[in-house]
């Protein structure tokens, strides 16, 4: 089967048994599926501009490694991330 779109998620581990975990499980659903070649893992790093040399640098064991400048409205993420929490916060006390 030809694949021409692809999606790239990140996440968040508090610790690698975790991530370790999820990644073996993504990796078996696309074992099932047949789409092993469509399938890639590695790491995801977002940070600060003015570390990127020194990121890629230290991202020296990738087999392959490409950037891309991300801009984001700071603004806009907080007012995101609280409308999410306020959407998880326990019911009041009836």
């Amino acid at each position: 089967m030809a694949v021409d779109a692809f999606v790239a998620y990140g996440g968040v581990y508090s610790d690698l048994a975790h991530a370790e975990a999820d990644y073996e499980l993504v990796k078996d659903l696309h074992t099932q599926a047949g789409l092993l070649d469509a399938y890639d893992a590695g790491l995801v790093v977002v940070g600060v501009s003015d570390m990127g040399a020194r990121i890629e640098q230290a991202m020296q064991h990738a087999d392959k490694l490409q950037s891309k400048e991300l801009r984001a409205d700071t603004a806009e993420i907080e007012r995101d991330a609280k409308a999410a929490g306020a959407d998880q916060a326990p019911a009041g006390n009836c």
